[in-house]
């Protein structure tokens, strides 16, 4: 997958790239926010070409954006990026989640932000970037992802049922129809 950080800690956004490169996503790092949008805004033009204006193709998987920020905050740029392209899945990180909080991301009226609560390990962050693309893959095999989110499975376990109905998948519809499997 191909994220987008923005995080005025350093440290923090180097262990982050560090584990989600390790999982083999690439990550973008901006320290402030005006940097960000402008990564963004290169992105969206490279995928939003004449030949290419298809609203659903993303310059990023996820864009990550600290709240509390130098200059325009987390929340402000969030709503930059959603007025130019509504579906980009956005992640609030946030170290306390406050009802202001929670109200302004109402306001905005989008399902496609999530909030991330800092400090986060590494396996945290990789588990929230994963997941959505993990429900997302089980749905194209036509599991219900309702039935999955709601017996809370690890992501782990997750990903290894998603492994095991893609092996599962190799054979044509109605390979097995004269065994003893169906």
């Amino acid at each position: 997958m191909k994220i987008l950080l923005a995080d005025n800690d350093f440290r923090i956004a180097l262990a982050y790239k560090a584990a989600l490169e390790e999982r083999k996503h690439h990550v973008t790092i901006s320290n402030n926010i005006e940097d960000c949008l402008r990564t963004y805004y290169d992105e969206l033009n490279k995928v939003r070409t004449p030949g290419n204006l298809d609203e659903h193709t993303q310059p990023f998987d996820a864009v990550i954006l600290e709240y509390k920020i130098p200059g325009m905050s987390g929340l402000e740029a969030a709503k930059e990026i959603l007025a130019v392209n509504p579906h980009q899945r956005l992640i609030i990180a946030t170290e306390c989640i406050t009802h202001d909080i929670l109200n302004a991301i109402k306001m905005l009226e989008s399902s496609s932000i999530e909030l991330l609560q800092k400090p986060s390990g590494e396996n945290v962050i990789i588990s929230l970037i994963e997941e959505k693309e993990i429900l997302s893959e089980l749905q194209k095999l036509d599991i219900n992802v309702e039935y999955v989110k709601s017996a809370q499975f690890r992501h782990e376990q997750m990903r290894d049922m998603l492994d095991t109905l893609r092996k599962g998948r190799r054979y044509p519809k109605g390979h097995f129809q004269n065994t003893a499997l169906v």
